[in-house]
């Protein structure tokens, strides 16, 4: 299972190239003296593609909580998901650590490449993470029932499947703000497509656009929704059976 080391660094420990911070050492502040973030962002991009080039190894327990959290961005954004895994292995036991949220996203990206499905939903559900890092969060959460569905059933999801995976494990609190998402559309933004379709199903490219900013959705899911909103409801015209349990399905 992946988790934080419980031991101090021993010399054949993990280490990483002391080339990661391009020759700055340790500092009280977030950033080294006399340097700017981007600078600092700069020195980091470069010494992260000499990971391997044969530097002089120090241990990462020299570095600070921000410079840990950088390091962690930097290769979440690299797409280094081997790497990144190698660096948190490497994390000294700190309580700062451990709930820093970049490194816990980067706990959850790996747990997630990893397949690690169980890790990943503690993760989730047991830290109150800040509304910047819920759009990812909830991908990785959303994503993670998909593959265990899919899993399960041999074969790729359709839509109504997806629509009823959503609906069995909803957003944990600690990733959402509380309100009802309807197909990955809030409750809200659903309440307001239902009254423009009222007025006019038929909505012309100007008016969806319209719609869209009011809504916060893209034209495009506005165009989707109001396309299948339109097709359920001819249905409805041929047929007496009752509704179905994804009637209100938002493509």
């Amino acid at each position: 299972m992946y988790c934080y080391p419980d031991h101090r660094h021993q010399s054949n420990n993990v280490l990483v190239n002391c080339n990661y911070l391009a020759g700055i050492h340790p500092a009280k502040s977030s950033y080294p003296n006399q340097q700017s973030q981007s600078q600092y962002q700069h020195h980091l991009h470069q010494s992260l593609s000499s990971l391997t080039n044969g530097y002089p190894p120090v241990p990462v327990g020299n570095f600070s909580i921000d410079q840990f959290a950088s390091v962690c961005n930097i290769l979440l954004q690299s797409n280094h998901i081997d790497r990144l895994a190698t660096f948190l292995w490497s994390l000294p036991p700190n309580d700062e650590l451990k709930v820093n949220q970049n490194i816990l996203l980067a706990r959850a990206t790996v747990a997630y490449h990893q397949r690690q499905f169980e890790e990943l939903y503690q993760l989730l559900e047991n830290y109150p993470f800040s509304s910047e890092y819920h759009p990812k969060l909830q991908e990785l959460w959303r994503n993670a029932h998909y593959l265990e569905e899919k899993q399960s059933r041999g074969k790729e999801l359709d839509a109504v499947t997806k629509y009823r995976v959503r609906k069995k494990y909803p957003l944990p609190l600690t990733i959402s703000d509380g309100e009802k998402i309807t197909y990955s559309f809030k409750e809200s933004s659903r309440k307001m497509l239902v009254e423009y379709y009222k007025r006019n199903p038929y909505p012309t490219s100007e008016e969806k656009a319209i719609i869209a900013e009011a809504a916060s959705l893209s034209k495009v899911q506005v165009s989707n929704w109001f396309k299948n909103k339109r097709q359920r409801d001819r249905a409805k015209n041929y047929t007496t059976s009752s509704e179905s349990q994804d009637e209100d399905l938002d493509i």
